[in-house]
């Protein structure tokens, strides 16, 4: 993220100083909200799943569903959700649980290391990703500029421009240990050693004194038995792709394959996020619009979720283009790189042509021949995140509090970035 769409100063401030400053609630498209307050008394409905409200405060995805799973007796593949939410936050989402597994360990609220598991109602279906309308946020901001206190001039930029740039959050990539896109670029480039290194042990200063000097010894030393010894006992998954390697050092992608399948496919998505970020930075530089289009611009019809559906097209007629996007109709879309996308034409497309020649890739990198599993063919993703109820309360400690509501895979950072323009991403909660 290299610019910002909006000039006002920003306010300043920190994020996340508790789980409860920045609290995640997941909208389903049937209307239902997850509330980390639900009760969880009496069960409705009927059908083979469990549906259950997920709560998590500073636990990562992977780990809470792997928690949940064995809380309720089943497989963490088994375990059905809609979207992956923030480890840094206090977020409530639905997951959905085989029925029958779940009858075995009884359907009553389950809690363990930092997640609750809370019945809500039996289902037909289970969740899948594109089972999520979006999220509602509540977001504290502490300790803002006392001279720039006042967020009014870029909300108003905001709701001028319909929304923030729809950028890929800091926490697509890690905030302490920024690698995630690291890893997917080495995968996407066939170099299965170096995105394994670089996710075990490349160290950063910012990270807890134990895992650093545990990092940088397999770093400098290659020993993985050793290593193995070392890490933390947190590193849950550096430890199980260690393990691995212990019992074979020269292979790699076993290592690789020990991990989820979710973690994995993450990594590739994280570099297509990266390279996303950075084309949709160049656009706003170069003074291309975000939410009206030019010649050779995509554009795609937008579904009753908000969310761009069909194959794009490029503009032809920017006049009749933009009309359907200011009827709400259609909307600018920037491809998020893959081996089944299309590129744009124009302005635009020469940015994604200029980008993919710098990285030393082609749209047919992000099919990983050595790991099937992990290959991404791309999508389009809006190049505008629009912001619904974006309101704004300041608080007795001079504090300020911001909620809003953003449709399926926007981030919250994204439009928190704009409104306190960070000089230390990492050291304000991002």
């Amino acid at each position: 993220m290299l610019c910002y769409a909006t000039r006002a100063e920003g306010i300043g401030g920190r994020l996340r100083a508790e789980p409860s400053d920045f609290i995640v609630r997941e909208r389903l498209l049937d209307g239902s909200i997850a509330d980390e307050r639900f009760p969880g008394k009496g069960l409705s409905g009927s059908g083979g799943f469990l549906r259950c409200i997920l709560v998590k405060a500073n636990v990562d995805h992977f780990s809470a569903i792997e928690l949940a799973a064995k809380a309720m007796g089943c497989k963490p593949r088994d375990v059905g959700f809609a979207g992956i939410k923030d480890k840094r936050a206090l977020t409530a989402q639905f997951v959905t649980f085989p029925a029958e597994g779940v009858r075995a360990k009884g359907a009553d609220v389950k809690a363990i290391d930092g997640v609750r598991v809370i019945p809500e109602a039996f289902v037909g279906d289970r969740l899948r990703p594109g089972s999520s309308a979006g999220n509602f946020f509540e977001i504290r901001v502490r300790d803002p500029r006392p001279d720039r206190m006042d967020p009014m001039e870029a909300l108003e930029e905001l709701g001028a421009l319909g929304g923030a740039p729809n950028f890929y959050g800091y926490q697509r990539f890690g905030t302490v240990r920024p690698i995630t896109h690291i890893v997917g670029r080495a995968l996407a480039k066939g170099d299965l050693w170096g995105a394994l290194m670089e996710f075990l042990a490349r160290p950063f200063e910012g990270e807890p004194p134990d895992a650093f000097s545990a990092r940088m010894e397999l770093y400098e030393g290659g020993d993985f038995a050793k290593a193995l010894s070392a890490y933390p006992r947190r590193l849950r998954f550096e430890r199980i792709a260690l393990r691995a390697l212990n019992r074979n050092p020269s292979d790699p992608l076993g290592a690789f394959r020990r991990l989820p399948h979710g973690l994995r496919r993450l990594f590739v998505e994280a570099y297509q996020s990266y390279l996303f970020n950075r084309v949709l930075s160049e656009r706003i530089r170069r003074g291309l619009g975000l939410q009206f289009v030019e010649e050779g611009d995509l554009v795609s019809p937008l579904a009753a979720d908000g969310l761009p559906q069909g194959e794009p097209e490029p503009v032809r007629d920017p006049e009749a283009a933009n009309l359907a996007i200011e009827e709400g109709r259609a909307c600018l879309v920037i491809p998020v790189f893959g081996y089944a996308v299309k590129l744009s034409e124009g302005a635009q497309g020469e940015i994604e042509r200029e980008i993919l020649r710098e990285e030393g890739i082609s749209l047919k990198s992000f099919y990983i021949g050595a790991m099937p599993e992990a290959s991404c063919a791309g999508k389009y993703r809006r190049a505008l995140l629009p912001i619904t109820d974006l309101r704004c309360e300041r608080l007795g400690e001079g504090d300020l509090k911001f909620k809003f509501f953003l449709t399926r895979e926007g981030y919250a950072t994204a439009v928190m970035r704009e409104l306190i323009k960070p000089e230390d991403p990492a050291g304000q909660g991002f």
